[in-house]
Formats: C-alpha cells, structure tokens, sequence
C-alpha cells in the first residue's frame, strides 16, 4: 500500500526518475545484499553516504580495503578537480594513474608524479632519485621561508649546487636556535660556529679529529699550530721529522726524531737519544742534561762538565759519583734492588753531612723501627745528646766538659740511669781518678753503726778474699789470662746468712735475672767493693776499738 505524498515525491515521465521532486527534507535508501546503508541520501544536509548512515561530507564513502575506484578505457584516465564554476582543462587540478604511476597536473601540464618505485619528481615525469625536484631554467628549485622572506634558497647552477639565503651567495647551515654551524662566505673561507670566517677554515669553540690533521711546516716567528690572540708561540716543523716550539716568535724547545729534547739550548751539539738539555740559546752546549745512558736508567749532569747524579737500573741514585763503591767520594741512595733504605756518604777531607735545626731545641735527626721512634741525636738548651726512646728513654747530653744522663728527651736525668746492666756489662773503664759516689749526710737516713750481727758477717766476708781467673778470659787468652783478687759473691750471702742477715737488704750484694738468648732464666750475682770494703773496715774499726778498751782496762 503506498501513500499519496510518497507517490508524489517520485516521478517517472517517460525520461527521466526524479525523487522528491518537491525538495522536502526526506531521506533516500538503498539496500543491498548485505549492506543496508548501500546508498543514502540525506536530504535535510544535502549529503551522499556509500556504506554509511550518517554521511558528513557531500559525497562519503565508508570501506574496510579498497573504498572506491575510478576506472577508465583510456590509459592515462584523469580526475578533475575544476575550479568553481569550470568544466576543467586550464583552470582544474587533475589527479591520474598512468602505467602504475600517480601524477598530479595543474594548469593542464604535470606537476608533480611519485613512479611505480617510490621516486618522487617534481618537474619532471621521470625521477631518477628518491626526490628529483628540476626547473625550466636554473635557478631556486626548493624555498623555505616565513612570512618575512627570511629563509634559504637552494639554487641548482651551471656546473653546480648553491644555497643563497637572503640574497647573499653563502651556503650555510644553522641549528634549529638559528646559530651557524657551517657557513661558506664568497671568498670562499668556511666558518664551523662563526658567522665571519676570516681563514679558509674558521672554527669557533672546540674541535675533534680522528683522522689525520696535516699542517705547514711554519717557523718560529709564525708557527703552523698559533693562537688566535698570540700569533708567533705555537708549534712548527723545526727541521726534517724535528718538532720544535715557539714563544714570542723564538725558538725555545725542540724534539728530535732521536728523542732528544732541547730546551733553552736549541741546537746544542753532543746530545743523545732520550736527552733532555737546558741551557744556553742559539747552540750553547753550557747547561743541564738529562739522559738516558747505557747501563743507567736517568743521568742528570751539566752538559759542559759531566756526570752531576745517575740513576742507576738497579734502583742506586749515585750524587757526584758514576759507581755505587763507598771508596768514590759523593752520596749513594740505594733502593729496592739492594736492600732498600741505604744511604752512603763519602767525603774526603770535609765533613759527611750537616744537620741544621733553626729556631728550637729538639730533634736533629731521629732514628725509628718499624715505623716507631727509637732514637734521636739532637739539642737541649745547647746541649747535644743521643738518647734511645724506648721506655722512658736513656741517653747522653754533652756539656762543655762533661757527658750528663739524659732521658727519652734529651733532659738531663739525675739519679735514674745504670751504665751497663747485669747481662750487658762493660769490661775496663779507663779513668785518671776514681768514681766519685755521694755521701751527702742530708740525702741519708738511718745512720748507724754495725750491729754485732754485721760484725759477725764482716769478719767471715773478710776472710773470703780469693785470688781468682774469669773463665772467658781463659777461654780467650789461655794461660795469659791474669789473676784477679776478690770475694765470690755467693760465699758473702751465704755469709750474711750465717749471721742471721739477708744479703739482698745490703746494697753491696747484688743479684740480676734475665732470660737469656735460648729463652732460659740466668741469673748473675755481683758485689760493690767499695761498699763491700767499707762494710768490712767499718766492722775491723769497731772490734779495734773493743780490743783497744779492753787493754785499756787490763792496764788499769
């Protein structure tokens, strides 16, 4: 069943099917197999869908692949997109497929065609790069510009390529901050990062080369390698494979193929391989060297008077003396190789060394084991003294006339230092008078006379005195060994004992125990004959005395 507005919006004359003719906003469908939005015509919007709904455009095609084909008998089929109100031809834009290439034409001639192999010509119909872009006649064939014309025009040129920009023959490219990068000028200097090359290579801020870099030979007033703010000091090719280098327009060092290196002393003559020379200008030999020689590792000399210090292969720094011999007068540092931490010093007829410390009292030179201190020579209030440091210290000051007991300072220490000890003791002591011992009665206390006890004991002592040999003498000298007179200092404790007295409360009965070199426990007893003999006097004086008071009475 149809009704009347629908029949009257179709028209059929006979040429002719015209749908709504009347021009209401009504819509036209057609379906198709699968589709139904074959065909849609939104009339409210005067738009054509194919295979949508909603059609946004005047003509709206909608596929999943290929969404539409225009197909033409003819081989290079056109289509045109005319101007308003043109049928085509002069006044269109055409777009076409010939021979599976895509080509565009403007003003009824091609303009631009990307080939079958992906090639894109601008000019011409067959490019032969990538982008082949070619003009009628030479001149800008790419422009990039902004709306004030500031920009860069690349020209092809008879024989040719040049980029002009602003009107100006220059090639130059820029980062994106407008900075130049590389500028080629009309007199044909390149500019790296300088707008104004003045050279036919200008860079302005650093440079790397990982190939090779050649320069001219240059001289020394104008050296090959210079600074742009000191012209004549730099480096130049001196002579055949030498390097020499300028200040100030002279030459002041020079590098031979040898490895000699001048310095100061250009040209001097007599040099070696491995030299280093300092000295006069313009081919004095007078000067310094260092050098390597035959058999030593460094020498340092005065180039005119030879050897001055050689370093030697074996770690030996020799100072006035070419040998590391203790007869050859100069210094010799041994190192590693020899035992390391050496030093000797010959002179002849002058002093060794000298020490010299200003300003204190104090250490002069110090001595240490294993990294701790052990000894010092040095001064104290004008005193010198040489002291070892372990404990609290023992040394020896030295006055104008005197030798004084010192502690680990170098004070002098009174009442507190032994000379030898119970298992280090010294043999003979050589002196024009005896050894002065103090019997100041304001340093004493407790002073009395013997008890009978002590008279006992130092009768019995007195009758102990024994001639007498030491074994090592014996050992030594054989039956030259002399006889020496004295007491056994066991036979006096056991004296003292007898007499109901301990010998170690007497001070001159001594006893020292150590442990000896094979880690036993050794024992060595002593006695102070002075002490001894006054023990002994004073006991004969006090039974003198007795005897004498008895006839005394007997006489009565």
């Amino acid at each position: 069943m149809t009704r009347a507005r629908d029949l009257a919006d179709f028209n059929l004359d006979g040429k002719a099917v015209t749908i709504n003719e009347s021009s209401a906003d009504l819509d036209f469908r057609v379906e198709g197999n699968g589709n139904a939005n074959m065909l849609v015509v939104d009339a409210g919007n005067d738009r054509v869908g194919i295979a949508t709904a909603s059609p946004a455009y005047p003509l709206d095609v909608t596929g999943s692949t290929n969404v539409a084909a225009f197909r033409s008998s003819a081989s290079n089929s056109l289509v045109h997109l005319p101007n308003s109100g043109s049928s085509g031809g002069d006044n269109s834009v055409s777009i076409a497929s010939v021979n599976d290439d895509f080509y565009i034409r403007a003003g009824d001639a091609e303009r631009m065609r990307i080939a079958s192999d992906g090639d894109l010509g601008v000019g011409t119909s067959s490019p032969q790069a990538r982008v082949d872009i070619r003009t009628a006649a030479l001149g800008t064939a790419l422009q990039l510009s902004d709306d004030t014309n500031y920009g860069v025009n690349m020209l092809g040129v008879s024989g040719g390529f040049r980029m002009k920009m602003n009107g100006a023959q220059t090639l130059t490219i820029d980062q994106t901050d407008n900075a130049n990068v590389f500028h080629i000028n009309g007199s044909g200097n390149l500019g790296i990062g300088h707008t104004s090359p003045t050279q036919k290579l200008h860079v302005s801020g650093n440079a790397i080369v990982t190939g090779i870099a050649r320069l001219g030979d240059g001289s020394a007033s104008s050296p090959a390698y210079q600074f742009v703010s000191d012209t004549n000091t730099g480096m130049f090719n001196a002579a055949s494979d030498t390097l020499g280098f300028s200040a100030g327009g002279n030459e002041r060092m020079r590098l031979s193929s040898t490895g000699k290196l001048d310095i100061g002393s250009v040209g001097a003559s007599g040099g070696t391989a491995g030299e280093i020379a300092f000295g006069g200008v313009g081919g004095s030999i007078d000067g310094f060297r260092i050098r390597n020689t035959e058999g030593n590792y460094l020498e340092l000399s005065a180039v005119s008077s030879g050897n001055s210090a050689v370093l030697t292969n074996t770690g030996v720094f020799l100072v006035g003396k070419t040998s590391d011999s203790i007869a050859n007068n100069g210094i010799s540092l041994a190192g590693s190789a020899t035992g390391g931490g050496f030093l000797s010093v010959t002179n002849d007829g002058n002093a060794c060394a000298t020490f010299n410390r200003k300003s204190s009292s104090g250490d002069i030179i110090t001595f240490s084991e294993d990294g701790s201190k052990v000894g010092a020579i040095g001064s104290n209030s004008g005193q010198s003294y040489f002291f070892t440091a372990n404990d609290a210290g023992c040394g020896i000051a030295y006055g104008s006339d005197n030798a004084f007991p010192s502690n680990g300072s170098g004070a002098l220490s009174d009442n507190s230092k032994d000379l030898g000890g119970g298992a280090t003791r010294w043999d003979d002591v050589f002196a024009t008078n005896g050894t002065i011992q103090t019997s100041d009665e304001n340093e004493k206390q407790d002073i009395a006379s013997l008890t009978s006890a002590e008279i006992t004991a130092a009768k019995a002592i007195s009758k102990l005195f024994k001639t007498f040999k030491w074994k090592d003498k014996v050992v030594a000298k054989g039956d030259a060994a002399r006889t020496h007179t004295g007491v056994v200092a066991q036979q006096v404790q056991k004296a003292m004992y007898d007499a109901g007295l301990d010998a170690t409360k007497y001070a001159f009965w001594c006893s020292n125990t150590w442990t000896n070199d094979d880690g036993n426990e050794q024992t060595r007893m002593g006695v102070r004959y002075p002490e001894l003999l006054a023990f002994i006097g004073a006991a004969t004086e006090q039974r003198l005395a007795d005897i004498e008071k008895r006839l005394t009475a007997l006489e009565e």
